[in-house]
């Protein structure tokens, strides 16, 4: 994740060390001094609310403006959509991931709803008619 990050035109991004990650698994930093928590869970059921806690508390921890829930698996519970919604949380799956990997290739700025490079971002992807969330 943080390779695929720092690939990304204006953005830099490192890897947290282990257990003493306090949530974070990736530090982001991009335009305007955007800062990002962003934790990642290779499930193959859905991620409960407790990523979107740690996540939570990871922001505060590292003065981060912004943080992101990733996974690999099926998706999120109700209760961590949820509880992202409330705080501001990004829960990403496959389709940002292609998104940003497709931004990498072609050497553009990732969509500002994914990751941020103004003020304002509020960490959610806008919702299409019909979305699961």
């Amino acid at each position: 994740m943080a390779e695929l990050i720092s690939a990304l035109p204006g953005w830099q991004a490192q890897a947290t060390r282990g257990r003493a990650d306090q949530g974070a698994d990736v530090l982001a930093s991009g335009p305007g001094g955007v800062r990002v928590a962003v934790q990642v869970k290779r499930y193959r059921a859905a991620v409960g609310n407790g990523a979107v806690q740690a996540i939570v508390a990871s922001k505060a921890v590292y003065d981060c403006t912004h943080a992101v829930v990733v996974t690999s698996g099926p998706g999120y519970t109700r209760s961590a959509r949820e509880l992202a919604q409330a705080n501001g949380v990004g829960l990403w799956q496959a389709g940002e991931l292609a998104t940003l990997r497709r931004c990498a290739r072609q050497g553009v700025a990732p969509p500002p709803e994914l990751l941020p490079g103004r003020a304002g971002y509020s960490g959610q992807k806008p919702k299409s008619p019909g979305s699961r969330g």
